[in-house]
This record gives C-alpha cells, sequence and structure tokens, in this order.
C-alpha cells in the first residue's frame, strides 16, 4: 500500500479548491472535496474485505492525517469528513482482534487526533474511550475463548 499516493489524492482534492473564486469554492467545491475525502477513506473497507487489515489501517491512517493536515481551511463545520472517518475507525479496528500494545497505541493517536479537532469545535468525534472499551470487550472475548 502506497501511503504517499493516497495523501497526494487527499492534497490534490482539497488544493483543487486553490484554482476557484469564492462563490464556486463555498457552493460547490468544498461539498465535492469533502465527498472526495470520503470516498478516498473508504477504500479502507474495500482493502479490509480484501483480507488486508494492515493495508485498510495504513490507508485510513494516510487519509486521516493528511485531512488532519491540509483540511483546516475547508468549511466543514458539521464535522461530516470527521464523523465519517471516525466511523471507518471503529469498523476497521473493531473487524479484528488487537493486542494490548496495538489498543494502547491506537488509543493514542485517537486521543491526539481528537485535540487537533478539538479546537474546530467537534468534541468527541474520535470517541476514544468507546473505541477502546469495545476494544476491550473483543480482546476479552477472545482471551475467553482461547482458554476453553
Amino acid at each position: 500500500m502506497d501511503t504517499r499516493d493516497i495523501r497526494r489524492q487527499v492534497y490534490t482534492a482539497i488544493h483543487r479548491l486553490d484554482r476557484m473564486g469564492s462563490h464556486e469554492r463555498f457552493w460547490h467545491g468544498e461539498l465535492a472535496v469533502r465527498g472526495e475525502i470520503v470516498e478516498i477513506a473508504n477504500q479502507a473497507l474495500e482493502v479490509l474485505e480484501a483480507g488486508d487489515r494492515p493495508g485498510a489501517i495504513a490507508l485510513l491512517e494516510a487519509v486521516t492525517e493528511a485531512y488532519l493536515e491540509e483540511g483546516e481551511g475547508l468549511d466543514d463545520d458539521t464535522g461530516f469528513v470527521y464523523e465519517e472517518l471516525a466511523s471507518l475507525w471503529d469498523e476497521v479496528l473493531l473487524k479484528e482482534d488487537l493486542s494490548l500494545a496495538e489498543r494502547q497505541s491506537w488509543a493514542e493517536k485517537l486521543t491526539a487526533w481528537q485535540r487537533q479537532i478539538d479546537d474546530l469545535g467537534f468534541d468527541g468525534i474520535f470517541d476514544v474511550a468507546a473505541i477502546v472499551a469495545d476494544l476491550q470487550a473483543q480482546t476479552d472475548s477472545s482471551e475467553q475463548r482461547k482458554k476453553s
């Protein structure tokens, strides 16, 4: 999985707006770009369904980080893209068992991302507590099956 290409797709989609006037950007461009970012991110589900969990995580991580870095100037006042990304993370991280170290690592990363968007007024989008609790329950269930 070439995450540089994924980042480039996100960057290109966002900066396509730089060539638009403010009226065109507001009424046509930003909505299309938000949809394009979500479409790129949704590719993670296809990768996951093909059995490539590490590839799905890498793809989604690249989209999330690129959007966090470049998407600040977009008028995403509803948090649409952030909510879609969080939903995808929930699905991708809960699809498979994760070790304790992996859970802790993802909890830290999700928390850091949440801190970045808190300043934009999007509290609780990456609901770390809920995701980590789900991951813990999943791991506990897996450990119980191993003991049986």
